[in-house]
């Protein structure tokens, strides 16, 4: 008659895991498979994004596709990918529009307006700072589509706030004022 594997199978397979020797290898499984629940229940999938950068030879923005890991709330996720586009493109063909250590300051979303500070490295930017700030707003209306309207300040001030028409959609500032008639 052939032994029957039941509950004595079950009690040694215990044992082999209550066993003195055995114990790191418990704790090792024991890790693995909450790791893997863990995986499987939240994993943080890349988000994928265009990131708008101005081309070397042209001048004309143009798009980079990256991957960014998501943020535990809204403002966070648009940190996050503020702070990758400000590191500059990865592609040689393509150039940063702000200097290597700007960094962002502070984001903030009300009413679905987004309000982003960065640092007041992007003034050495020089002339094309519009421009930087053109295709920053871009790559956040890209990202994020619900977003109405974008506020960028610089060290908390609004740039070419002193210009009469602010910047131009192109991202120059405006010197024309503007008639409310028209």
């Amino acid at each position: 008659m052939k032994p029957r594997l039941g509950m004595r199978a079950l009690k040694t397979g215990r044992d082999f895991l209550l066993d003195r020797k055995n114990v790191w290898f418990s704790a090792l499984c024991l890790a693995f498979a909450v790791s893997a629940i863990l995986l499987a229940v939240d994993p943080a999938k890349p988000r994928e994004t265009a990131f708008f950068y101005p081309a070397f030879e042209s001048g004309r923005i143009q798009a980079e596709i990256r991957a960014v890991l998501p943020g535990k709330d809204f403002e966070d996720d648009v940190e996050r990918i503020l702070a990758e586009y400000l590191l500059g493109p990865v592609s040689p063909h393509l150039r940063s529009v702000f200097p290597a250590d700007t960094g962002v300051r502070s984001v903030l979303y009300r009413e679905r307006t987004l309000h982003v500070d960065i640092a007041e490295t992007a003034v050495l930017a020089g002339n094309s700072v519009g421009k930087g700030i053109f295709a920053l707003e871009r790559t956040i209306k890209y990202a994020f589509p619900g977003v109405s309207s974008i506020q960028v300040t610089i060290d908390g001030n609004v740039p070419y706030a002193d210009f009469p028409g602010g910047l131009t959609a192109s991202g120059y500032p405006d010197t024309v004022k503007k008639n409310k008639n028209n």
